[in-house]
């Protein structure tokens, strides 16, 4: 058998280039973990933003006391809908009215976190004969399901608080309190489909080209797998339909707790997944190779969420056993609060059953 070092004290080699070592062997052995559902909506190019988000250095940095904040950047929507080009030999008019700011700027506080420590103890090295680097890969690797597991529910649980009205109604209900149903299935003799529905309701409120998001269940995943394989309708008698922006998550109906289908949606980059790192560059320059590091990885369960997480590294005072941290905070935020642009708040959330669709009709205004 040939040597290997189990040593993990090497001069010439810090702990966290061991770990660069070992997500980059990991991510070369397996597949991207495939978020499901919220996490997935959130990162997917669908919902990809305009958005530009910025640490503001004159404020403080995370201690007791105070909030993780970002601040993001966006263009103002310009709401005008009734326009008539100037005569060409016009002269063009300068006036307040036209001089406002092309930009948004938005605070967020950063309020979800997570964490997961590898421990480690040299003896374990020696008696299992492995390397540093393979023992924080396979390690790595047994986080990644719980990993996935904790960021999604702990996102659909923010995003089910941004849910907001249908057009006419009023507060205290809300597309939660009192949401409408719609069949993501259509019959032979009714075939009117359910996302015609939800993009009905979203034309009310005023996003006449919208194609919302749909994250839900299993009605969303029996109308996926029928679409998918091409069998027109099933033995219910129901035609699948093209959801072009759908998800499946059956996190959503478990966090409801409520014995029905629930669907969110929402507008393409109305919400954003954004991660925060505690850790600093100067913590970075004060480390200690081999003994106390703070640094940054990418994506380290390999999760296709392309993020920085924070990486710490410890040893105890024996010198024989180490601790590694990955951690990161994050939060589902709006770049452009809703109240700044031309029309109402752009998520709404619905159940699915299997009742017969009405006619879309969006001139009616009422829920």
């Amino acid at each position: 058998m040939s040597t290997i070092n189990t040593a993990y004290n090497a001069v010439q080699d810090s702990c966290c280039a061991k770990v660069v070592q070992a997500i980059d062997a990991m991510k070369s052995q397996t597949n991207v973990v495939k978020p499901a559902g919220t996490l997935s909506a959130l990162i997917s190019p669908l919902n990809k933003g305009t958005f530009s988000l910025d640490l503001d250095s004159s404020k403080d940095r995370p201690k007791t006391g105070s909030f993780r904040k970002v601040y993001t950047k966006d263009v103002r929507p310009i709401c005008s809908q009734d326009t008539m080009p100037d005569a060409i030999c016009s002269i063009p008019t300068f006036g307040a009215s036209g001089a406002g700011s092309a930009y948004v700027y938005a605070e967020h506080e950063i309020n979800m976190g997570i964490q997961r420590q590898i421990l480690m103890d040299v003896d374990e090295f020696k008696k299992f004969c492995i390397s540093p680097q393979q023992y924080i890969m396979d390690k790595t690797m047994a986080y990644r399901s719980g990993v996935i597991e904790e960021i999604n529910t702990k996102v659909t649980e923010a995003v089910i608080l941004y849910m907001g009205l249908y057009a006419g109604q009023t507060a205290p209900d809300n597309s939660i309190s009192a949401p409408k149903e719609v069949n993501l299935f259509a019959t032979a003799t009714q075939p009117y489909t359910g996302y015609s529905l939800i993009k009905d309701e979203y034309g009310k409120l005023g996003y006449a080209m919208a194609s919302p998001i749909v994250v839900g269940g299993s009605t969303v995943q029996v109308s996926s797998d029928i679409r998918a394989n091409g069998v027109g309708f099933n033995q219910a008698g129901y035609a699948p339909q093209v959801i072009p922006n759908a998800f499946i998550d059956y996190g959503v109906d478990a966090i409801m707790q409520e014995g029905v289908n629930h669907l969110l949606t929402w507008l393409p980059g109305t919400i954003q997944l954004i991660n925060y790192n505690d850790v600093t560059m100067e913590m970075v320059e004060l480390s200690v190779p081999n003994l106390r590091e703070r640094s940054r990885v990418n994506d380290p369960f390999n999760l296709g969420w392309n993020v920085d997480w924070d990486f710490k590294f410890d040893v105890d005072p024996t010198g024989c056993k180490y601790a590694i941290t990955y951690s990161t905070w994050f939060d589902v935020i709006v770049p452009v609060p809703y109240d700044t642009a031309c029309v109402a708040k752009p998520m709404l959330h619905f159940v699915s059953g299997c009742n017969a669709n009405p006619c879309p009709d969006s001139s009616v205004v009422t829920p």
